[in-house]
């Protein structure tokens, strides 16, 4: 976003149309956002999946948080951003939109129908400029507000998503909290590095100096304490690139697209290491199981 900032707002001010981030924020679908993604998709209903976005929401941004309350009448969730001082502080009114409206394109990813909020809260005094209706893509807007919020209805928040599966609800939940360090009291370096590979996936940058870069450890500090374990982060990697190659070919997503998210830029070179994997190859697999 930091990156985008200057043309956002350039093109903010020239067209006067909030649209325009409700636009961009539907290229963050669920199968992007990897671990926490799953966790959305495989949820029984809207208020489950915004729970766990919630919960796990450290496994895609550290500054930023996330709160899931129920609201009396309604559901809401508040965002809170915090500096790198750990200071909480203020969002500029699009910024918060854009993460806002990144809520509700993935929950319209996984349920049947779509749906929209009932209304949204803003900190910031004034609109960036004149709304009407005080409504932002039809959805009611009010600012000078004592929290960044966004409110949605029982009724909304019970549809039933389209890929529940309580079984992989857990599998990835137990992974989201072993990448989170949530409940590794007692275990070791792998798990830490197995969790950070997994939410670096999705980021394409899996590398062992960015993920001892991540995990504050020297790569040849890093490798020699993996090797006490008995491991090396090659066996992690490929561990983790097995699990994930799987689970994206039972979503049927591309193989281009899969080949790229767990680290093969080259898809014959992705088809190679399947077949040495499994026995068989990607396309062989999907024709047997999805």
């Amino acid at each position: 976003m930091s990156f985008l900032k200057e043309p956002i707002l350039g093109v903010l001010n020239e067209q006067k149309d909030y649209t325009i981030l409700y636009n961009l924020a539907k290229y963050s679908t669920p199968n992007n956002l990897g671990i926490l993604g799953y966790l959305m998709i495989h949820s029984k209903d809207v208020q489950e999946a915004l729970s766990k976005f919630c919960k796990y929401y450290a496994l895609i941004g550290k500054k930023m948080k996330l709160v899931f309350i129920d609201d009396e009448d309604a559901y809401k969730i508040v965002l809170y951003f915090y500096d790198e001082n750990g200071v909480l502080v203020d969002l500029e009114n699009y910024l918060v939109m854009i993460h806002f409206f990144n809520i509700i394109h993935l929950i319209n990813y996984i349920i049947p129908k779509t749906i929209k909020p009932t209304y949204m809260k803003f900190i910031q005094e004034e609109p960036t400029f004149p709304l009407e209706d005080n409504k932002v893509v039809g959805i009611k807007t009010f600012f000078s507000q004592e929290e960044n919020s966004i409110h949605f209805s029982k009724n909304s928040i019970k549809i039933e998503t389209t890929s529940a599966n309580e079984h992989l609800l857990k599998i990835f939940e137990k992974e989201a909290e072993d990448a989170l360090n949530l409940k590794l009291n007692e275990s070791g370096l792998k798990e830490k590095i197995s969790g950070l590979i997994l939410i670096s996936s999705t980021q394409l940058d899996i590398s062992l100096k960015s993920i001892s870069s991540k995990a504050k450890l020297n790569p040849r500090v890093l490798q020699k304490r993996l090797k006490e374990e008995g491991t090396s982060f090659s066996e992690i990697l490929l561990e983790v690139r097995k699990k994930l190659a799987i689970y994206y070919l039972s979503r049927d997503i591309d193989l281009l697209t899969i080949s790229l998210n767990i680290g093969y830029i080259d898809l014959s070179t992705f088809f190679r290491a399947f077949k040495k994997w499994y026995g068989i190859t990607p396309t062989q697999w999907k024709k047997k199981n999805v």
